[in-house]
């Protein structure tokens, strides 16, 4: 089941992020950093994904659609990555135009 999960959040995820990031021409501290918190939040957001599925269903519905975004998704479950998406925040903000 965490596979599944895995392949339908964190996969996009990762790969949203690592796209706008290259897009904006993110410096590649930044780009590590965010890549680190990513990593080291996945079995947060996993455990989060697994433990609550209403959560799951409707955080996935909103970043589908565009109320939200996977950044504040993982900061809302990993509170430590805030620095890390924060430095990252005016290149991600700029590659979605």
């Amino acid at each position: 089941m965490l596979s599944v999960l895995s392949f339908f959040i964190l996969d996009p995820f990762r790969a949203e992020l690592n796209q706008n990031l290259a897009a904006a021409q993110a410096p590649a501290a930044i780009v590590q950093q965010v890549r680190t918190c990513a990593t080291v939040g996945a079995p947060a957001l996993l455990s989060r994904a697994y433990g609550d599925w209403w959560w799951t269903g409707t955080t996935m519905a909103y970043v589908a659609i565009g109320m939200r975004s996977p950044e504040s998704v993982l900061v809302e479950v990993v509170p430590a990555c805030a620095p890390a998406l924060r430095a990252a925040q005016p290149f991600l903000t700029g590659a979605r135009g």
